[in-house]
């Protein structure tokens, strides 16, 4: 209460010195410039320990905020960033008196932007939303010049690039072997993040290449030399032609350089 009573002293006398100050335009002597000075300086300590004592830390909501959204990411994501949105400073919260509790705002998986919710169940109820940025980093593979439509890609047409993935809402290649022979379904421009939806079906025919013609039944299998009349994927029908009877006929890509026929 003596402390109390002090502060509103010093207020009061602050204010009369000030007041005489400005209505009579005199000179303060050093004394009494110093008590204004300290008077104002306790003042501004003590409604700095009262909005401390009494009000949640804002950065403390933030780091809850940061913290719950890297527990988030995949285990096997080796860099990544959270970047948590600042709050509005005229924010006064009651510190909670129970732990805080903490969740995700609706269905957000997988996005890089999403909302956290910081809740208190204490003794004064409170929430508050935090947005919160993520963003994860690995090694993908981009294009090393434009490529062209149709044209297989070569493993010297790529080039490994560390980038951020959950900026990548189509996917991205982490492996080379997964993307060499593919087809692009349309022109790929120097550095673009590949995604499997720009590339074709991986063919494991190609169009001209020469094939066995693979025809079984009751036990009997055949195998005849063939010529591919198009490009196919794995399980995909395509016309082949029969090199001993130059007959044309349709067969199912079974594996690599293998057709195979019903009969």
């Amino acid at each position: 209460m003596r402390t109390e009573r002090g502060h509103i002293n010093c207020l009061f006398i602050t204010h009369v010195f000030l007041s005489y100050f400005e209505t009579n335009t005199v000179k303060m002597g050093y004394k009494q410039h110093t008590f204004i000075v300290s008077c104002i300086f306790n003042l501004l300590t003590l409604a700095t320990e009262v909005e401390a004592g009494d009000f949640q830390s804002l950065d403390e909501i933030r780091k809850t905020a940061g913290a719950f959204a890297a527990q988030q990411i995949n285990g096997s994501a080796q860099h990544h960033r959270i970047e948590t949105g600042y709050l509005d400073s005229r924010l006064h919260l009651p510190r909670c008196n129970r732990p805080l509790e903490v969740e995700l705002l609706g269905q957000q998986r997988n996005t890089p932007n999403i909302t956290v919710t910081i809740k208190c169940q204490g003794a004064k109820p409170w929430s508050v939303h935090v947005p919160v940025k993520v963003s994860i980093f690995a090694q993908i593979f981009v294009t090393n010049r434009p490529l062209p439509r149709g044209l297989a890609i070569q493993r010297t047409d790529l080039r490994q690039e560390q980038r951020d993935t959950s900026m990548l809402r189509n996917g991205y290649f982490e492996n080379a072997e997964a993307v060499v022979g593919r087809i692009p379904k349309r022109s790929l421009p120097q550095g673009m993040a590949i995604a499997p939806s720009d590339l074709d079906l991986n063919r494991i025919i190609q169009r001209g290449s020469k094939v066995t013609i693979f025809a079984s039944r009751g036990g009997i299998s055949v195998n005849m030399p063939g010529k591919a009349l198009a490009d196919a994927a794995e399980g995909e029908v395509i016309k082949v032609e029969n090199l001993s009877s130059k007959r044309v006929i349709e067969a199912v890509a079974l594996r690599p350089g293998v057709v195979e026929v019903q009969m």
